[in-house]
């Protein structure tokens, strides 16, 4: 079997697809024939972290994906590599192939915004993404939730050929020692105790409700907000953090290096989750998994992931965010739950369950 994943769209537009094929990549080369190749077409000017083994081939793609040019080259790739399957874990690149396709679907956030600013994408939704999904020979959403929408948006026809496989949390997640968070807060000049935020300053990301939960809130009983992810620290949310009068109550650090997440999450008291738009909250996991409480929304997504371990709370209530902060904060006993509660759930998933999961799926394509 010859595998080519499609991980061109795995750059800083896109963290998340990033992840999911290095980490994917990564459980499916344990698990193939030793005859198998799963061949890699990685991105221009972009150096993804994929382990060495002998069934992987790199193939360097000298065109963006979302180039207009990017399915005619990505034509001669499939030549080139001669695969039985493509995987695209992107639906809105283009490509003409006859051979078998999977795709995976992460979320419909673009579907779902409101106002003229996402007219782009959700053209391209449109074109390109209900071809890919109408040509694909099987479709992987990560989450139910991404299925149920998916089937809500294209229909039946599409439902049909589409399989919940879902994310894994990397091992290097894990509780960290008390010294490591110490070093940790002493190296990024932030207090050793607060409320964490992980994620880009998107409009479904909702940063602005735990700005209003500060805002709102008696300073001694609160903890500082730490922000932290790819795209998270803007002029215009540094504005709204002035106008507030919250300065010295936030903290921004942008993007974390990898080895340094699980003191970001473990030095944490509650990791807080406001999204009002997600395909899956992968944040939420690592956080349970390095032993870090989560309050997230109670959307359908994140109730899915989190189940029991994550106390959920209206997404643009201020007050019942600062209730559930409150709570995290004063009782000891409430706290540890929720910390047991969510080691439990993180090590519920893992990228070789994904993996397994994932070649179930392309068995299904290439039949017997």
């Amino acid at each position: 079997m010859r595998i080519m994943f499609d991980a061109r769209t795995a750059t800083p537009r896109f963290p998340g697809v990033g992840r999911y094929v290095c980490c994917l990549t990564d459980a499916l080369l344990r698990k193939l024939a030793p005859e198998d190749r799963l061949i890699v077409l990685v991105p221009p000017n972009r150096r993804l972290q994929l382990p060495e083994s002998r069934r992987l081939i790199r193939r360097r793609s000298r065109i963006d994906a979302l180039s207009p040019f990017g399915s005619g080259h990505l034509s001669r790739q499939i030549d080139r590599g001669r695969p039985d399957l493509i995987h695209v874990p992107f639906p809105l690149a283009p490509m003409l192939t006859r051979r078998s396709l999977v795709v995976t679907v992460h979320d419909l956030v673009a579907l779902n915004r409101p106002g003229f600013e996402a007219w782009r994408t959700k053209l391209a939704w449109w074109t390109i993404g209900r071809i890919m999904l109408k040509r694909a020979s099987r479709i992987i959403a990560v989450s139910q939730a991404v299925a149920d929408a998916c089937e809500k948006r294209f229909g039946a026809v599409i439902a049909a050929k589409t399989v919940v496989v879902r994310h894994g949390v990397d091992p290097h997640f894990r509780p960290v020692p008390v010294a490591e968070r110490q070093v940790f807060c002493e190296r990024h000049l932030i207090p050793d105790r607060y409320f964490l935020y992980v994620g880009s300053d998107h409009p479904h990301k909702n940063l602005d409700v735990l700005l209003q939960m500060l805002a709102t809130s008696h300073e001694t009983a609160m903890l500082p907000l730490v922000i932290a992810g790819l795209q998270s620290d803007t002029p215009e949310r540094r504005r709204a953090v002035a106008r507030m009068r919250l300065e010295g109550r936030v903290y921004w650090l942008g993007e974390v290096p990898e080895a340094e997440m699980p003191a970001l999450y473990g030095a944490a008291r509650v990791l807080l989750f406001p999204s009002v738009d997600e395909g899956f909250g992968l944040p939420m996991l690592e956080a349970m998994a390095c032993g870090t409480p989560v309050i997230g929304s109670a959307i359908p997504a994140l109730r899915e992931v989190g189940g029991n371990a994550v106390c959920t709370v209206h997404p643009h209530d201020a007050v019942e965010w600062r209730k559930a902060a409150y709570l995290m904060v004063a009782a000891h006993d409430w706290h540890e739950q929720a910390r047991q509660r969510g080691l439990a759930r993180a090590a519920e998933f893992t990228w070789e369950k994904a993996a397994e999961a994932t070649l179930s799926v392309y068995r299904a394509c290439l039949g017997p």
